[in-house]
């Protein structure tokens, strides 16, 4: 935990005033997060998968390896047609807009939607891009600088059945933090029955579950206070101000209530 807060306050200290030296400066960050950057770089992605009915509306929210524990959000309505042994996705991902150092709020749709289309799909629910190409998140849609962020990406993911496919991001970042791998990071998309902000889950999913279901046990963020401990079937967060929920194994931090902060999402 000490390593992500470490993290995290090297970005920020980064993207939140002028240096007379930027190169120095981004220099010192790469080296005071390369610890942190490297242990989400090792996370697993092998989670199997398999085929199932993921037509419609999903709440799509990215952890990356930059800055744990705040996420990019986005609705994600996604279409798969069946062919052979296999099939042919479509994802739409409107970004939703968040105040800094919040999950929650406000979550209304922002910028321009990035259209994910002609994924290729296995037998066993799997499918890769190799390459978004350059894609354009707008400041508004993050939560740790409010900043615009520009990257390569690439996605793995895996279906797990009619309502969640999951899976890792990968690529280069290429603005701001220019050059700075998100291998390692992850994305859960969970399907919700409203895209009506007020609707839309506090617990967000944001990687796949273990396999059979158990708790991840890792830690997530809490937007304005604490830390809290992953739920049944894939690491959540719950984003409402102040207080600290236990996760069941790993461990989590406690934080005073109404105060504090998370860390996570794309460095921008």
């Amino acid at each position: 935990m000490l390593r992500r807060v470490v993290a995290f306050a090297g970005l920020l200290s980064l993207t939140a005033c002028p240096s007379p030296d930027p190169q120095a400066k981004f220099d010192s960050f790469l080296d005071d997060t390369k610890e942190a950057r490297e242990e989400f770089a090792n996370v697993k992605m092998d989670m199997g998968g398999m085929l199932a009915d993921i037509n419609g509306d999903f709440l799509f929210a990215i952890e990356t390896n930059i800055a744990p524990n705040l996420y990019l959000q986005f609705i994600a309505t996604t279409t798969l047609e069946l062919s052979g042994a296999g099939g042919t996705a479509t994802i739409t991902l409107q970004p939703l807009a968040l105040n800094v150092m919040d999950n929650l709020n406000p979550r209304t749709p922002v910028g321009d939607p990035i259209v994910i289309e002609n994924i290729e799909v296995s037998a066993s629910g799997s499918f890769r891009v190799e390459s978004l190409g350059e894609v354009m998140v707008t400041g508004a849609a993050n939560p740790i600088t409010g900043s615009d962020i520009v990257a390569d990406l690439g996605l793995e993911g895996f279906i797990q059945n009619d309502d969640i496919y999951c899976g890792s991001i990968f690529g280069t970042i290429i603005s701001p933090l220019a050059g700075v791998s998100l291998e390692g990071s992850t994305f859960g998309a969970e399907r919700v029955a409203s895209t009506d902000p007020a609707s839309l889950p506090t617990n967000i999913l944001v990687k796949c579950p273990e396999p059979g279901g158990e708790d991840t046990g890792g830690e997530t963020g809490d937007s304005t206070g604490g830390t809290t401990g992953g739920t049944t079937g894939g690491e959540t967060t719950d984003g409402t101000t102040g207080g600290t929920t236990g996760g069941t194994t790993g461990g989590t931090d406690s934080g005073d209530s109404g105060s504090g902060s998370g860390s996570g999402s794309t460095g921008g």
